[in-house]
């Protein structure tokens, strides 16, 4: 959504600052989804497309992406909640799963495999396996793989589209963390229902970024959780919010 709507002669320097996003249906990912961007404004600082996806005759997913021109103005410094180790002193998702083993459940266990285009390195690992229960939050360091995301990114002339990317990575990880006790077991689906994301700066996608994630709240089958993207030194890039439907079997059925 965010390329298609910057194809659609967005004025030159104006940035993406918001994307907000509706999963309606399914999609199959081995078929070609089509792009329908309206260009609902284009004012003197700001621009804001609205966006349908659609397979066939199926329309998948709706949404509206905002650019504004760059521009001074009162800020303040906004730093991650607890000072985080450096990436290169944490361990790689793989390592820590090799160092489980045996005390993984099934749900754990499908953690071990991370997209071919990222690499993953849990703060608190025995959380990011789904072996101890703790509150509903979650932090890891994250970056993007060359050369398996090169491709995919070269489209995008700035780190956004990666960023975008970034902030949909198991966003429901903080509120599973809260429910180990009652899904170790058990099979789950997770459906992703709407996403909101703001962005705040531009960053590297092959560098480490920090995602602090907090579930605000779940309950009748959906979860709400927020998340917070930062640069290795400090600088917040991005907020994002989703909500998703969460689906547990019974253990009988």
């Amino acid at each position: 959504m965010l390329r298609a709507a910057e194809l659609s002669a967005v004025t030159a320097g104006r940035t993406p600052h918001s994307l907000q996003a509706n999963f309606v249906r399914g999609a199959d990912v081995a078929s070609l989804i089509d792009y329908e961007v309206e260009e609902a404004l284009d004012g003197r600082t700001e621009t804001l497309r609205v966006v349908r996806a659609t397979q066939g005759n199926r329309l998948i997913a709706t949404g509206t992406v905002a650019f504004s021109a760059l521009r001074s103005g009162l800020s303040y410094p906004c730093k991650w909640t607890q000072e985080p180790p450096a990436p290169e002193q944490v361990e790689p998702v793989e390592e820590v799963w090799e160092r489980f083993g045996a005390a993984l459940s099934p749900l754990g266990l499908s953690r071990r495999v991370t997209l071919p285009q990222v690499e993953v390195r849990p703060l608190e690992p025995a959380e990011y396996f789904l072996v101890t229960p703790g509150p509903p939050r979650s932090r890891l360091w994250i970056r993007c793989r060359r050369p398996a995301a090169e491709a995919a990114l070269s489209a995008f002339p700035s780190g956004y589209g990666a960023i975008t990317f970034i902030s949909d990575y198991l966003a429901t990880s903080a509120a599973l963390v809260a429910f180990v006790g009652q899904i170790q077991d058990r099979p789950i689906a997770i459906t992703s229902l709407n996403h909101s994301l703001w962005l705040h700066a531009d960053g590297d996608p092959f560098d480490w970024l920090l995602i602090e994630r907090e579930s605000q709240w779940s309950d009748a089958g959906r979860s709400l959780s927020g998340g917070r993207i930062f640069r290795r030194d400090g600088t917040l890039v991005a907020t994002a919010m989703q909500e998703t439907l969460i689906s547990v079997s019974s253990r009988d059925s």
